[in-house]
């Protein structure tokens, strides 16, 4: 969520939280983005999310246009670490996705790593976030995450209904090895 700010503002509130803890931009941003100078961003919430997705968000929330954050998606997909082939099993498969996904859940010591692949970039980008942003995270943050934390990434313009979908199904079969890892 951004909002352009003026000096006749003196509070703001987010529209989707309806909180007034509104931050301006890194000033890396101010540097690279000066027509992005005084654009601030919504960080309500965001406290109680994993330290790398908290990064992760802020990283593209730094970012103006929607194509930059898509192809950022892309470039997360590069970064993915290979996948063995032994774990392409059912049972890691993400069901009601348009492409394949598979996904990793392991827990030590209450803190979750995963590791995931698809056989499209975007979705497998997508499975970068999760990767990326739970990994070292602990079991009650991530069990706790909102299912609609992947609007704070901005990507809302660049992901059809299916890919959102998509994302929804691998974030939930994530909670679901995560809650069954602790039985």
């Amino acid at each position: 969520m951004h909002v352009e700010f003026s000096a006749v503002h003196s509070r703001l509130l987010c529209s989707r939280c309806l909180n007034s803890t509104w931050r301006t931009r890194v000033q890396l941003s101010r540097t690279r983005f000066p027509a992005f100078r005084n654009q601030l961003y919504c960080t309500a919430g965001q406290e109680d999310y994993p330290p790398n997705l908290s990064k992760l968000i802020q990283s593209f929330s730094i970012v103006p246009d929607p194509m930059l954050r898509y192809k950022q998606l892309l470039f997360l997909a590069k970064k993915l670490p290979s996948f063995p082939e032994e774990q392409r099993v059912d049972d890691n498969k993400v069901h009601g996705c348009t492409s394949q996904v598979w996904i990793v859940v392991r827990v030590e010591n209450g803190v979750v790593y995963l590791s995931a692949d698809s056989d499209s970039q975007l979705t497998k980008g997508l499975a970068a976030l999760l990767v990326e942003g739970l990994s070292g995270g602990c079991v009650e943050t991530i069990l706790g995450l909102p299912m609609d934390f992947i609007q704070d990434f901005g990507l809302n313009q660049s992901l059809t209904p299916s890919r959102t979908s998509g994302f929804l199904n691998m974030f939930q079969l994530v909670k679901i090895k995560i809650a069954e890892l602790q039985q």
